[in-house]
């Protein structure tokens, strides 16, 4: 008789509701995989007040499409269950002077509790904009970060994006390190969300206004 396969875990985490529409695609492929479990697990995170001190937690359960099973935060043991991938959103750790996760979600907490980290973008960026200054200047801010540093993938809009991104890896990190972006930064044009009505005001990271 054939082996048994065991099945494999996936875990999505997003931090924000309204950023789901950004992971959704690469959610609805997981689960067409075979003998996967897929969990999505909405994580608390912080507002940052005075000197960057922690301030009110929010945890956002609710806002998701009703087809999407939600996993409480509490209800899945990492140190135990091991997934064979975990997907994040929020690349900052304690480096974003807005908000953070709850510090058991930083990437460094979830290098040790799975083989594979990936990291999708909650924004989308235009491509016709990479020649702009400013938007040059605020790519370090989004790029420099430990969720691209630390993932083992970094899913990204366009090739053009993906330049820029190991252009500004390079610049941090020296130039010998390009192949290490060019293995771990991929181009997965379909996690553009479906509706895409151009960033709105509201949904531009705090970080970026500072």
């Amino acid at each position: 008789s054939e082996p048994v396969r065991e099945r494999r875990a996936v875990v999505f985490l997003p931090f924000r509701a309204k950023y789901w529409k950004y992971m959704e695609e690469e959610w609805l492929r997981t689960t067409d995989e075979e003998n996967t479990d897929v969990y999505v697990i909405p994580i608390p995170y912080y507002e940052k007040i005075t000197y960057g001190l922690n301030g009110d937690i929010h945890y956002e359960a609710d806002g998701f499409p009703d087809y999407v099973p939600i996993t409480p935060f509490d209800k899945y043991d990492f140190d135990t269950r091991i997934p064979d991938r975990i997907v994040i959103q929020n690349p900052y750790d304690e480096y974003d002077c807005a908000i953070t996760v709850h510090p058991r979600f930083y990437t460094g907490m979830l290098r040790q509790v799975t083989p594979e980290l990936v990291y999708i973008p909650y924004f989308m960026i235009d491509d016709s904009s990479l020649d702009d200054e400013k938007t040059r200047y605020t790519a370090d801010f989004f790029i420099k970060t430990p969720g691209v540093v630390r993932a083992d993938k970094v899913y990204l809009q366009s090739s053009p994006i993906r330049d820029l991104y190991i252009e500004k890896l390079c610049e941090f990190a020296g130039e010998d390190t390009k192949p290490v972006w060019e293995e771990k930064l991929e181009v997965r044009e379909y996690i553009k969300p479906v509706v895409s009505e151009g960033i709105r005001e509201e949904d531009i990271p705090q970080e970026w206004w500072k």
